[in-house]
């Protein structure tokens, strides 16, 4: 969930540290009207890469209606629907090492013409809104917000640059440095944090530093610390990060080798059938050897649809098979009497296709050629 956390008995801070979607941007509206009622200045801590334009519509409004003192402190990155969060908050503060982006809304679907047009029309009201917001926000017309940030790129802006837009109000610079990259590093956390404890030289210090490491714990849904907590509480909450980070590596390790296993063994599999599949089919004669290689490349891009049209090709008999089939439907019919043939239905087949045979047998039944009209 999106952690809230009391600094103060008139003030809560809420992060928003992650993607908003559906279920987190409903726990961040619940954790937020949750504070409304505690207390009147509420702080909104963002390092989020944006998410849903209607879940972040959602959000925004929750914070917009709010009559509380609303702040938001851009820790890290604010991008795309982050930035209109964070333009819902009264003021906004942003670190130094911050970072925004803002590019033109937009989304994906799968439908027919009308269904696709329909969505793209809701893209254009959503990115009018988004617009409107941020010409509100910086003091500009919908016209030059359009012509600066909705041309199809993405857009970042450095705190300063941002402070130049009128996006932020001001730009904070904590006593620690921004944080290592590669939050799920825990080794790397650890070795940074413990620099900085051995710099700490006040409780103030030491409170801040809590303070952000708490952030970060937050964040990866670990046991956050008191503001009491010692120098030996925070090495050991990150050592613990460490060696879970250690553990999760191996088994990740593992498991891509499990599958790799898996899915080489799979392809050798489907590889050995399609050619037996392919070497059959030459030996109907349903295709030449000369085809090999253009059926071997279906065969690899659609297994399944390239197996079930060789299927429903026709077998093609070789020239002596047929021959051998002709010659054993002579000499059946040969054995046969006229009589014979006449009961089994077998005089038209007779005369269309072995008229020599016809002629003879209807000779020795009538004692006459047979006409040959």
């Amino acid at each position: 969930m999106f952690a809230s956390k009391s600094i103060a008995m008139a003030k809560k801070n809420i992060l928003l540290y992650k993607e908003i979607y559906g279920e987190s941007a409903q726990e961040f509206s619940q954790d937020f009207m949750n504070a409304e009622s505690e207390c009147s200045d509420i702080g909104v801590r963002i390092n989020s890469p944006g998410g849903s334009m209607t879940d972040g519509i959602a959000v925004y409004n929750t914070i917009k209606r709010s009559v509380c003192n609303t702040e938001a402190y851009i820790d890290g990155m604010a991008a795309s629907m982050a930035t209109v969060v964070m333009c819902a908050c009264k003021r906004i503060h942003m670190s130094k090492h911050g970072m925004l982006m803002i590019h033109k809304p937009s989304a994906g679907n799968f439908g027919n013409a009308d269904e696709l047009r329909e969505t793209a029309d809701v893209v254009d009201r959503l990115e009018k809104t988004i617009v409107g917001i941020y010409a509100d926000r910086c003091g500009k017309t919908p016209e030059e917000i359009t012509a600066l940030w909705m041309d199809g790129k993405d857009h970042w802006l450095t705190a300063t640059e941002a402070l130049s837009y009128g996006l932020i109000d001001d730009i904070y610079d904590n006593e620690i440095e921004s944080a290592p990259t590669g939050l799920t590093d825990g080794a790397q956390f650890f070795n940074f944090y413990a620099t900085k404890l051995a710099s700490t030289k006040t409780k103030t210090d030491m409170k801040q530093m809590i303070m952000q490491v708490n952030v970060f714990l937050a964040m990866l849904k670990m046991n956050t610390l008191p503001e009491t907590a010692s120098e030996s509480d925070v090495a050991a909450q990150f050592k613990a990060l460490a060696d879970r980070t250690t553990a999760a590596e191996k088994e990740n390790g593992e498991l891509k080798q499990k599958i790799a296993n898996f899915e080489d063994k799979a392809k050798n599999e489907r590889t050995a059938e399609s050619k037996a599949i392919i070497d059959k089919a030459i030996a109907d004669r349903k295709f030449t050897e000369k085809e090999r290689p253009m059926y071997t490349a279906l065969m690899e891009n659609d297994f399944e649809n390239t197996k079930g049209i060789i299927a429903s090709m026709a077998v093609v008999p070789s020239a002596a098979h047929a021959q051998e089939g002709n010659q054993t439907e002579y000499d059946t019919l040969a054995k046969m009497s006229w009589d014979e043939c006449d009961k089994a239905n077998k005089l038209p087949l007779l005369k269309e296709k072995y008229a020599d045979l016809y002629s003879a047998k209807f000779e020795e039944k009538f004692n006459r050629k047979p006409n040959n009209n």
